[in-house]
């Protein structure tokens, strides 16, 4: 069996490292075939999305030899080198205005030493339209990867001052829309999906395939990926825990499989639980220990909501970034699955349709937020007042639970009867 690895997310490092890796490539093919594309994607933490900026970028950077046996290989792909800018705004997290454009500054920089490129402009912005045009000088085209583009507006929602945060950031993304005609390929992810009429209201260029089809089971695993790529590990947690190899499946897919990220598409678990839950040999909620979002829990505690009778449309999660409602959600909320009666079926909330939305004002704090839910909590385990789980009827527990989850700073799937 290839080992497996939670925290290895650099795709060189991946391969080179003999770990296994899911191959994801041939979705991936299908974004970079053409000949060029700008594109936006929002997933919930710890679901592969650096892995995949650091996949794209081993292939335009034209390291054919990571690939060999992956679907890419098989395909006509040319491999045309590209001057790759990768810019990692997890680090760019910042208390003041001035101090983000410092850390945008120094992020800018750090690229451009890596490709040996000058920029002395003063601003941020400037000095990434200064790194895209030295590169387009000399190599023609240039690809740009921004990974947790959000993550500068998160820590701030809710504050008046996320308006100067805001205007920097606008100011700073909108040089990808004006350097477009030098770009071969850009992609931006995060885990919140922010209207196009704020931050990214002078980049309206940008496809977003958060909810498309086309990028639905681009990140996390499908049920045959799931049975193809581990099977000797299915047999191990199987033995482990007494249980037959189709129990075990079952199991498996009660606790981590759910999330849609379209109306139609197949649904998907949650990669970084089921990895832990074949090292460890157990179930557990691993997602909430490493993938809980503060931003959302900090701003449950400022506006709380009863979270157990949260129903929303589509419209209602594509909110402009203000003080109080900024981010939408890429997650996921359950509803009920007639096929077993008691169990669940889940749908992302940005796609849930409904004929009555509940009251908006218990809506938009949440979607504001940016809700996700966590896929590692199982039915008979929730806190909602209306759990059709064995603990139903001490609904008045179920109710300070729901609470104490909160202040834990935990993240749940809701079911909706």
């Amino acid at each position: 069996m290839k080992p497996l690895t939670t925290s290895v997310y650099t795709f060189s490092n991946l391969i080179e490292g003999g770990y296994l890796y899911v191959d994801k490539t041939a979705g991936i093919h299908s974004l970079i075939k053409e000949a060029s594309g700008q594109y936006v994607l929002s997933r919930p933490r710890r679901f592969g999305k650096s892995l995949l900026v650091s996949t794209l970028k081993a292939i335009f950077q034209g390291r054919r030899e990571l690939f060999d046996g992956l679907a890419l290989a098989k395909t006509d792909y040319n491999w045309r080198t590209y001057p790759v800018i990768h810019l990692d705004l997890g680090t760019a997290a910042a208390q003041t205005p001035e101090e983000l454009e410092e850390r945008l500054c120094y992020t800018v920089d750090s690229s451009a030493k890596t490709l040996d490129v000058p920029v002395t402009r003063k601003r941020a912005a400037g000095r990434f339209q200064e790194l895209i045009d030295n590169l387009a000088d000399r190599h023609g085209k240039v690809v740009i990867l921004v990974d947790e583009y959000d993550k500068p507006l998160l820590g701030h929602l809710g504050n008046p001052a996320v308006a100067e945060f805001q205007r920097i950031l606008k100011e700073f993304y909108s040089v990808i829309k004006t350097t477009e005609a030098q770009q071969r390929f850009a992609l931006l992810t995060g885990v919140s999906k922010f209207s196009k009429v704020s931050v990214f209201s002078d980049l309206n260029n940008l496809t977003d395939l958060t909810m498309s089809r086309h990028a639905a089971t681009l990140l996390g695993y499908t049920q045959d990926e799931l049975e193809h790529n581990f099977p000797d590990y299915i047999e191990a947690l199987a033995g482990s825990i007494g249980k037959t190899v189709e129990a075990t499946l079952a199991d498996l897919r009660g606790w981590y499989n759910g999330y849609r990220f379209e109306e139609k598409a197949e649904t998907v678990y949650n990669p970084v639980s089921v990895m832990k839950c074949f090292q460890e040999l157990k179930f557990k909620n691993y997602w909430f220990e490493t993938g809980t979002p503060t931003f959302l829990i900090e701003l449950l505690r400022r506006k709380p909501v009863d979270l157990g009778k949260l129903t929303a449309a589509e419209t209602d999660f594509s909110l402009r970034t203000e003080p109080s409602r900024a981010a939408a959600p890429a997650g996921a909320n359950r509803l009920p699955d007639d096929r077993t009666g008691r169990g669940f079926r889940r749908h992302n909330a940005l796609s849930a349709r409904v004929s009555q939305p509940r009251n908006r004002t218990i809506v938009q704090p949440l979607a504001g937020a940016g809700f996700f839910a966590d896929p590692d909590i199982r039915p008979d385990q929730c806190p909602a007042t209306h759990c059709p789980g064995p603990e139903r009827s001490a609904r008045g527990r179920h109710a300070r639970n729901a609470q104490g989850l909160l202040r834990r700073g935990s993240e749940h799937d809701y079911p909706c009867r």
